[in-house]
């Protein structure tokens, strides 16, 4: 009787372990799946951002660039908020400096705009809506511009 009862403690003891590494290991899993989605929805917002002809429309005329919702999973409620920084003009390049007047020229079909260039970086925080969860991504850009833009200066 007292052998089986410590096989019965020791078997006990074994499901528990075996239920905390489970546990444990889905929180993992979940964890992983959340910062995949996150990445998958600050791409989405910032290819958004990076298609815009001007960077500088984004921000509104309070000075902040509103915030975004994303349903990652198509099924009707917005899952992440993204909240964007204004965008950060890191540097200008005027045309040529970057080896492009190379390739310009009949045989390369490339024209030679005389156009400037704007390295931008621009910060999205994206936030789980219902657990509240967040990550952030920074993603830098070069953008052709006609003229330099203004937070340049």
């Amino acid at each position: 009787m007292i052998v089986s009862v410590i096989v019965l403690m020791l078997i006990t003891m074994t499901v528990v372990s075996a239920f905390r590494v489970s546990k444990s290991h889905t929180q993992a899993v979940a964890n992983m799946q959340f910062k995949d989605e996150a990445l998958a929805a600050a791409n989405i917002v910032l290819e958004d951002v990076i298609s815009l002809p001007n960077v500088e429309t984004l921000v509104g005329s309070d000075g902040t660039v509103p915030v975004r919702f994303v349903d990652i999973n198509r099924d009707g409620v917005n899952d992440l908020q993204i909240a964007l920084a204004v965008p950060r003009c890191v540097r200008v390049e005027p045309s040529g400096s970057s080896g492009e007047e190379n390739l310009s020229g009949v045989e390369s079909n490339v024209a030679n705009t005389g156009q400037t260039y704007v390295l931008w970086e621009i910060q999205a925080d994206v936030t789980d809506t219902a657990t509240g969860a967040n990550v952030s991504v920074v993603q830098g850009f070069r953008q052709q511009v006609g003229t330099i833009p203004a937070s340049c200066n």
